[in-house]
């Protein structure tokens, strides 16, 4: 199955259904250093995100008895007895397995961590929010150096509205509610274009060095930085890296990349 889905990455890149290269954008220091020298990535758990909405979207308030009858029958062996002394709690108060649900979905999304990168490398806003206004890095990872790494990636969807969840009928078995429920954000950060990969649990996880195949610095980046960064590559074993410097294109609002040696 794991080759199948490496595969399936594999042949989705060479369509061009996901792009080659993911970006992240980071700050200077040790937490990005220990990205080149251990080459593993932080999956962050979604309550930890900046934006209350992300991972969020509303519940709908208007279950009918079917939903409840369709999760109770999801929740385990049951004898026939048992299940209808549950609908009948069910029937006199709608609220009964609210709490137990609401806790199950909590516990799956806390179980699972979310890398966020971006389609690309060179957006102003994405240098000045979150590579120490253009003096951080942005790290390429090849996605075809190391496909497993990728094999769960989400595309997240921008949308000013959204259809509410019904923890009762979805399931996290279900690949549209993962993406629904960890993919979808407000069209505000649409400038972000985001892909986020998922993988369980939450925490550190390791990816095939040579994916790591660029560093682009930004146009405010300090050389000492820069020398830096290209002495812990040495000592890392990490030389296969490129390395770009930003600068400020004249007369426009845009950002370009020149390799440096």
């Amino acid at each position: 199955m794991k080759y199948d889905l490496e595969k399936h990455v594999v042949r989705a890149v060479e369509l061009k259904q996901i792009p080659r290269f993911l970006y992240k954008y980071r700050s200077c220091g040790l937490r990005t250093d220990s990205i080149i020298k251990d080459s593993e990535l932080w999956f962050s758990r979604s309550k930890d995100f900046n934006d209350p909405f992300d991972c969020n979207l509303s519940e709908t308030n208007s279950h009918r008895l079917k939903d409840y009858k369709n999760y109770i029958s999801r929740s385990g062996a049951l004898t026939n007895e048992q299940f209808k002394a549950i609908i009948k709690v069910v029937k006199k108060d709608p609220k009964f397995l609210l709490n137990t649900a609401l806790e199950t979905r909590e516990k799956t999304l806390n179980d699972h961590g979310l890398l966020s990168l971006s389609k690309n490398h060179d957006n102003i806003l994405m240098w000045s929010h979150y590579s120490s206004s253009h003096q951080g890095i942005v790290i390429a990872l090849d996605i075809p150096k190391d496909p497993r790494f990728f094999s769960m990636l989400l595309i997240v969807q921008y949308q000013n509205t959204y259809k509410k969840l019904n923890m009762y009928t979805e399931t996290f078995k279900d690949k549209n509610y993962i993406h629904r429920i960890l993919a979808t954000k407000a069209e505000l950060w649409k400038y972000e274009e985001e892909v986020r990969v998922l993988k369980k649990p939450h925490g550190l996880h390791a990816i095939n060095r040579s994916a790591i195949s660029k560093i682009y610095f930004g146009c405010s980046t300090p050389p000492e930085e820069i020398r830096r960064f290209k002495e812990l590559c040495k000592s890392s074993n990490m030389r296969h890296i490129k390395f770009y410097k930003g600068s400020i294109v004249n007369g426009a609002f845009k950002l370009t990349f020149s390799k440096i040696t």
